[in-house]
C-alpha cells in the first residue's frame, strides 16, 4: 500500500515539535509519499469597541506574519529533508472574507449530517425519524 501525499500541520508560533515532523517524514518514506508541510495564520479584522473603529493590522504587520510563516517553511525543510523525499511547503496568511462566511453558513449542520448517516445505517430506516 502506498499514499501519494502525507500532510503535517506546523504551528506558526513554535508549537510544533521536531518529533512530529520526523514522524511524518518517516511515514512519507515508508509509503513513498510526498510530504507537505502546512501552516496558516488568520489576519484579525478591525475591531469596533464602544462605537469606535480600532485599526486592524497594517501592511507591515501582515508582511511580518508572512515572514514568520516563510521562516517556518525553512524550519520544516531543514527538519524534513531527506535523500529521496519529496517535500512541499504551503502557507497562507489571510483575513476572513464574505466567501468564507457564506461557505460556513451553507455547510450542513452537525444534526443534518448525523441524520443523513443514520438513515443509511444498516437496520435504521426512515421510520426511526
Amino acid at each position: 500500500m502506498s499514499y501519494a501525499v502525507l500532510m503535517v500541520y506546523v504551528e506558526p508560533d513554535d508549537g510544533t515539535r521536531e518529533a512530529c515532523v520526523h514522524l511524518a517524514a518517516g511515514l512519507a518514506d515508508k509509503f513513498n509519499a510526498t510530504l507537505i508541510g502546512l501552516t496558516a495564520r488568520r489576519i484579525p479584522p478591525p475591531i469596533v469597541a464602544n462605537g469606535m473603529l480600532m485599526e486592524g493590522p497594517t501592511e507591515v504587520d501582515v508582511k511580518l506574519m508572512a515572514e514568520v510563516l516563510a521562516e517556518k517553511g525553512t524550519w520544516f525543510r531543514r527538519i524534513a529533508e531527506g535523500d529521496r523525499r519529496k517535500l512541499e511547503w504551503r502557507s497562507a496568511c489571510s483575513a476572513s472574507s464574505k466567501k468564507e462566511w457564506r461557505r460556513a453558513k451553507l455547510a450542513p449542520s452537525r444534526p443534518t449530517t448525523m441524520s443523513a448517516r443514520l438513515r443509511h445505517a444498516p437496520g435504521v430506516g426512515a421510520a426511526a425519524f
